[in-house]
Formats: C-alpha cells, structure tokens, sequence
C-alpha cells in the first residue's frame, strides 16, 4: 500500500524556552509525528505523539536547549512523521524506516 506524506513547516518562534511550530499537512494520509530536533539541542521524542489529519494545521510544543532560553526565532529545525496507518506505537524503532523528515530554515527549505 502506498502513502502519500507531505508536511509543511509554516511557522516557528520561541518563547519561554520552548518553541512552538505551525505545521500543516497537504498529504493524502494523516501523520504521526514522532520527533523534533533543533539544533543544538538533542532528538525530542514524543511519548504521545500529535497526529496531523490530511487538509489539517496543527501547533507542536519543543523544549528548546537551555542555551536558547530567551531566543525569539529559530533558524532551523527538523520535524519527523510517518502515516499513521504505519505507527507501531509499541516499536518506535520500526517507525524510522517510514519516517518523512520535513527540514526548516538552514537545514534545507520545510
């Protein structure tokens, strides 16, 4: 069965030492996001990971590194999903070889 997964970056700032992410997804699947990494901080995974349904926007919430505390803009991140009819929420590492990976800023356009 084929999936098509498209999400988009639209907007990302930061405050109070997180920072929150407007992503929307164009796909024809709804999407498990499971991941955000921004830089220089480490991988986030989620525990409950927030789905995106198709024609659907939504806001992420990341920790940012304490480092960035007090930063108002990030210059770039990366946001990790797969089709939810492929989240094994029971093997998380089964769901990175499904991974879409959408990049942001200057890591690559989102």
């Amino acid at each position: 069965m084929r999936h098509e997964a498209r999400l988009v970056v639209e907007e990302v700032h930061c405050s109070g030492g997180a920072a929150y992410i407007w992503v929307y997804n164009p796909g024809k699947v709804d999407l498990v996001i499971t991941s955000i990494v921004i830089p220089p901080s480490s991988v986030q995974f989620s525990t409950a990971p927030d789905t995106v349904g198709i024609g659907e926007g939504r806001w992420l919430t990341a920790s940012v590194y304490p480092a960035m505390e007090g930063v108002s803009s990030i210059e770039s991140l990366q946001v990790y999903a797969l089709p939810k009819p492929l989240w094994n929420p029971s093997d998380p590492s089964a769901n990175a070889q499904y991974s879409v990976i959408v990049n942001y800023g200057t890591t690559g356009s989102g």
